[in-house]
């Protein structure tokens, strides 16, 4: 019970701690990790979750490839441990989801923003979030990827016919 009780208080200093916010990707790759390790202390100390999974947001903007796809894979897999304790941090989370998975860039891999998009589906399949929030959340996603899909599907139908190609019936346009 004291190894345990040792244990308990390093990690209280540890998510309340700061580090997650040092520059260097080393630090950034080890507090990935130990956050992911003790995921399950997260279930009973609650207070600590908003700052770890939004620790996790932050280093997918890193300049290190490596944080960013390490980032991205264990936020996934931290959120699937949390998924019944994130209800009251949805909007803090696809607050800062939203722009990492409509950005324009190349910055993350295909895979990294598969992860995301998993992990916004875990947000939004939280336990307790009611529907109306949820399909609100996935709308104000999904909307400007599917206008960008709608745009490059006209440039192309565009360029293939000669400015005169027409959608099927009964695509939008």
């Amino acid at each position: 019970a004291n190894t345990r009780s040792a244990l308990g208080t390093l990690l209280e200093m540890f998510f309340s701690c700061n580090c997650r916010s040092h520059s260097h990707p080393a630090v950034q790759r080890t507090y990935l990790e130990i956050v992911y390790r003790y995921s399950q202390f997260l279930q009973q100390q609650q207070q600590h979750i908003p700052n770890a999974l939004l620790g996790y947001l932050h280093a997918v903007g890193h300049s290190s490839a490596s944080v960013r796809s390490r980032a991205c894979y264990l936020f996934l897999r931290v959120l699937k441990t949390l998924r019944s304790q994130v209800g009251g941090h949805i909007a803090d989370l696809m607050g800062m989801m939203e722009p990492l998975l409509l950005a324009d860039t190349q910055a993350l891999e295909q895979q990294d923003r598969l992860f995301l998009f998993e992990a916004a589906g875990n947000v939004l399949g939280a336990e307790g979030l009611n529907h109306e929030t949820a399909a609100w959340y996935l709308t104000k996603l999904l909307e400007p990827l599917l206008e960008r899909m709608q745009n490059g599907a006209s440039r192309y139908m565009g360029a293939e016919g000669g400015g005169g190609a027409k959608f099927p019936p009964g695509c939008p346009r």
